[in-house]
Parts: C-alpha cells; sequence; structure tokens
C-alpha cells in the first residue's frame, strides 16, 4: 500500500503542473495566437485534465483501508457483601455468575457481574488528500 501511495504523488503533481501551464497559457494572448491549438481545443483540454486530477484524488481517497477499533474484553467482579467492584481482562472459562475469589477487602465472595466488550476507537487524523 505505501509503495502505492508513493507512486500517486507524482503523477498527481506532474498533472498540477501540466494543468498550471495550461492554464497560464490560456490566459495569455500572446503565447495563445502563437498556439497551433485553437481555444475550443484547448478548453477541452483544461477540462480533460481538470476531471483527470480529480479522479485520481478519489480514487486515493477511497482506496484507503479504514481502520478497525481494538476490541477488548473485559469482567466485571463485584463482591456481594460490600459491593467492592473490580475490572479485569476476560479470561477463558469467565462466565456471569461464576465465583472467582475472595474480596480483598470484607473476604466475602468474589463474583462475576458483567462481561463486555470496549472498543477503543483511533483518533481521526485530518483530511490529507495527497
Amino acid at each position: 500500500m505505501s509503495e502505492r501511495k508513493q507512486s500517486l504523488n507524482p503523477i498527481i503533481l506532474i498533472l498540477l503542473l501540466i494543468l498550471l501551464i495550461f492554464i497560464f497559457l490560456s490566459n495569455n494572448p500572446k503565447i495563445q495566437s502563437e498556439l497551433p491549438l485553437r481555444n475550443s481545443n484547448l478548453t477541452m483540454l483544461l477540462g480533460f485534465l481538470g476531471f483527470l486530477l480529480i479522479f485520481l484524488a478519489l480514487l486515493r481517497l477511497l482506496s484507503r483501508i479504514p481502520s478497525q477499533p481494538k476490541k477488548t474484553t473485559l469482567t466485571v467482579i463485584q463482591c456481594t457483601k460490600c459491593a467492592f467492584k473490580s475490572i479485569r481482562n476476560f479470561q477463558v472459562g469467565d462466565y456471569i455468575p461464576k465465583v472467582v475469589g475472595t474480596c480483598p477487602s470484607c473476604g466475602g465472595p468474589f463474583q462475576i457481574e458483567a462481561i463486555y466488550v470496549e472498543e477503543k476507537s483511533p483518533k481521526r487524523k485530518s483530511f490529507e488528500p495527497f
């Protein structure tokens, strides 16, 4: 993917340069009279280069793979006597009414109360088309 990303940059820069040259040529009447191209051909060429540039930018934007959010499964453990709570990573064999030990504060039974998945979405970067 990084090789393709690097190969698109020179193409877009060259197209931008050609587009700027043709815009300069179309606005300068002295140079325009010496060109073999007629005004309609020059306008059509400018339009084609503009559409090509937009198409390449959209193609690059759509080819990005969205990143998947990181998911972690957590287990909530709670004491049945004093309501002391603890959260830890999920372990194979965890289920909701399972007693997993004794409470560190009162010594009562520690029981699994909830198991849930938490998604950590990556921070979005600013828009960078090129």
